[in-house]
């Protein structure tokens, strides 16, 4: 797989920089993928792509194939050091793979 790796943080809004950079100092990204919309603002910037921005969630894929081997990452304290706000919905019942948890920015 490619790497794309731009040191540009004007290519996101801050809160979006800010979360990004996070997730990448805690090693979030070496099982971790950044996925759906706001991986359009990188395809811009490197492959000149133009897409219009739609949504406002952020979708990660994260690769579980290796589970044993991956390093642990604390994504609650994480998101919430950043003023995420942990929200638990009991209504949705959540992927059989996904952590029944989302964070949430009220700022």
């Amino acid at each position: 797989m490619k790497e794309i790796s731009i040191q540009r943080p004007e290519i996101f809004p801050l809160e979006i920089h800010e979360l990004l950079r996070s997730l990448y100092i805690t090693g979030f990204f070496s099982h971790g993928l950044l996925t759906g919309s706001w991986v359009f603002p990188l395809y811009e910037f490197a492959f000149k792509i133009r897409y219009p921005l739609k949504t406002f969630d952020i979708d990660f894929v994260v690769n579980l194939s290796s589970f044993r081997s991956l390093k642990s990452v604390d994504l609650e304290n994480t998101l919430v050091g950043l003023g995420y706000v942990t929200v638990f919905d009991y209504r949705t019942p959540p992927p059989l793979s996904a952590y029944p948890f989302s964070c949430h920015s009220f700022s």
